[in-house]
C-alpha cells in the first residue's frame, strides 16, 4: 500500500540496492538446496493448479450451456410468435366469414 505513494524510480533503486544473498535469505525458494517443506509446497501447488484447471473447464462448460440455452429460448420465442400470428390470422379469417 505504501509503495503506491513512492515514485517508481525510488522503488527501482531500492530493489537494485539489495544484494542477491539478501533476497535468497529472505526467500528460501531462491536457494539452490531444497528444504524439507518443498515437497509439501509442490504438492499444494499441484493441487491448486488442478483446482484452477477444473474451475476453468467448469466455467467453459457453463458458458457453452448458457449459449445453448439462450439459443433454445430464442427459437422457442420465435415459434411462439409464429403460433400467435397463426392464431390471430385464423381469428381474422373466422371474423371475415361471419
Amino acid at each position: 500500500m505504501y509503495k503506491e505513494m513512492i515514485p517508481a524510480d525510488v522503488i527501482a533503486q531500492e530493489s537494485s540496492s539489495r544484494s542477491r544473498s539478501q533476497t535468497a535469505n529472505a526467500f528460501p525458494a531462491f536457494r539452490g538446496s531444497p528444504t524439507p517443506g518443498d515437497s509439501s509446497i509442490q504438492k499444494e501447488l499441484m493441487e491448486c493448479k488442478e483446482r484452477c484447471l477444473r474451475l476453468a473447464a467448469d466455467f467453459d462448460h457453463f458458458k457453452k450451456r448458457a449459449d445453448r440455452e439462450s439459443a433454445d429460448r430464442a427459437v422457442e420465442f420465435v415459434n411462439e410468435l409464429k403460433r400467435g400470428n397463426q392464431i390471430e390470422e385464423e381469428q381474422n379469417i373466422s371474423i371475415r366469414k361471419e
